[in-house]
C-alpha cells in the first residue's frame, strides 16, 4: 500500500469509532499499520470491536468526559500523531417537531466536541514537541441544505470554519 510507510506506527485517535464511517476510518488506518485509540459513548460496543486498539469510552457532550479521555490518552499513550474528529449526530425531524435538546446534542457532538478535542490534543502534541494532524470530518451537507436535517447541515457548515481557522493557527 502506498501509505504504509507514512502511517505505520503512528498513533491515531478516531472518535465515533463504533459508527459505520468511524469503523471504515479505523480499518483504513489499521491496514497501514497505525496504532489506534478508538472512542465512542459505549465501552461495551468499543470492547466488542476487539483487537489490540486502545478503546476508551467518552461522552462528547460533556467537557469533563472529554478532559478525562484526553488525560487517559496522555497517561497511557502519550500525545497522538493524528486525531480524527469523526463522531457526529444526524437526527431527522422537521423544524416544528424537533426538540431543543436534540438540536443542542447535534451541536455539542458535531461542533463543540471537535473544538474541545482539537484544543486538548493540540496542546499535547505541542508539549511533546511533535507535529501532528487534526482531521475534522465534515459533509457535503455543509453546502446543501436539506429538510429534516437542518441542525446537521448547519453544524457541518459551522465546523468548516474552525477547521480552517485552527489550521492557520496551528500551522
Amino acid at each position: 500500500m502506498q501509505f504504509a510507510d507514512e502511517f505505520n506506527g503512528r498513533k491515531v485517535i478516531v472518535t465515533g469509532a463504533c459508527g459505520i464511517i468511524g469503523g471504515w476510518i479505523a480499518d483504513g488506518f489499521r491496514q497501514v499499520g497505525a496504532t489506534l485509540c478508538l472512542t465512542d459513548r459505549d465501552q461495551e460496543k468499543l470492547d466488542a470491536l476487539g483487537g489490540d486498539d486502545l478503546a476508551i469510552a467518552a461522552d462528547l457532550r460533556d467537557a469533563a468526559s472529554m478532559n478525562a479521555f484526553a488525560d487517559r490518552v496522555a497517561a497511557e499513550w502519550g500525545a497522538p500523531d493524528i486525531v480524527v474528529n469523526n463522531a457526529g449526530l444526524y437526527p431527522s425531524a422537521f423544524l416544528l417537531d424537533m426538540d431543543v435538546d436534540d438540536w443542542d446534542a447535534v451541536f455539542d457532538v458535531n461542533l463543540r466536541a471537535p473544538f474541545v478535542l482539537s484544543q486538548l490534543f493540540a496542546k499535547q502534541m505541542i508539549a511533546a514537541g511533535q507535529g501532528g494532524s487534526i482531521v475534522n470530518i465534515s459533509s457535503g451537507a455543509s453546502r446543501k441544505m436539506r429538510t429534516t436535517v437542518v441542525p446537521y447541515c448547519t453544524s457541518k457548515t459551522a465546523l468548516d470554519r474552525p477547521t480552517k481557522g485552527f489550521a492557520l493557527e496551528l500551522a
